[in-house]
Parts: structure tokens; sequence; C-alpha cells
């Protein structure tokens, strides 16, 4: 490998451009947060499984790569390596579902789950925030 290797010029300004691009889009974000929250959670909900979705598709495809030892995969492997380093992050970006669990699903609402018997019963035992937070850190 060759140690002299610097980086282009171009790439540290096109880095600040998207930086640039990413700060306006994250204050778009907070004001539609602000403005319409259920809406909001509900859109960071589709965003966040199509990304997770990315991620754990790449560690599943690595996986059965390293299963079958085939050639077909070294072409791929390290941009599978790569999908599947954003996992611990998608970690992290799963706070906010937790914290809008209430706008995105009806079955955090009592009142909703009371109206049938058998509702009521899977809300005690299974459908309620505490153990779906701990089902979703054990999954991870």
């Amino acid at each position: 490998m060759n140690s002299s290797y610097s980086v282009p010029r171009e790439v540290g300004r096109f880095q600040q451009q998207v930086l640039l691009v990413g700060v306006v889009l994250l204050a778009i974000l907070a004001i539609g947060a602000f403005f319409d929250p259920t809406q909001f959670f509900r859109s960071y909900l589709f965003a966040y499984l199509f990304w997770i979705g990315i991620s754990l598709g790449s560690l599943s495809l690595l996986m059965l790569q390293h299963l079958t030892g085939g050639a077909w995969g070294l072409v791929i492997r390290r941009i599978l390596e790569a999908g599947t380093r954003t996992i611990p992050l998608m970690l992290l970006l799963f706070v906010p579902i937790v914290i809008g669990a209430t706008r995105i699903y009806p079955w955090t609402h009592h009142e909703e789950m009371s109206k049938t018997p058998a509702l009521e019963e899977k809300a005690r035992i299974y459908l309620n925030l505490p153990f779906f937070t701990i089902r979703a850190a054990i999954y991870f």
C-alpha cells in the first residue's frame, strides 16, 4: 500500500457541501416535528425500517457468504461489512421510536385496548410499552 496517498481537494469541498445540506434538512426535520409530531413519528418509523432493512440485509448476505465460503461474495464483502457497521447507529436511532411510541402505535392507549376484552388481555401481557422496549433491547 502506498503511504504517500493524499485525499483530493475536491473531497473536502464535497464534504462541506454535504454537511451544509444535512444541517438544512435537519432543521426542516425539527420544524416538521414541531408542527405535526404524529406524522413526524410515523414518517420516522418508515424511514427507520428502510435503513435498518439495508443494515440487516447486508448482515444476512455477509453471513450467507461466510457460510457458503464461495467466491461469489468476495467482490461485495467490504461493502456488506460497511453496511453492517451501521447497526450500532440504528440502535441509537431507535430511541425516538420508543419516545414517540404513543403517537405511532394504537396499542399504547389503554382506552383503545379496553374496548375489546381480548385486546385488553394482550395489552396486559404482551402489548405494552415496557415489554416492547425490553424486547427491542434483546433483539439488538
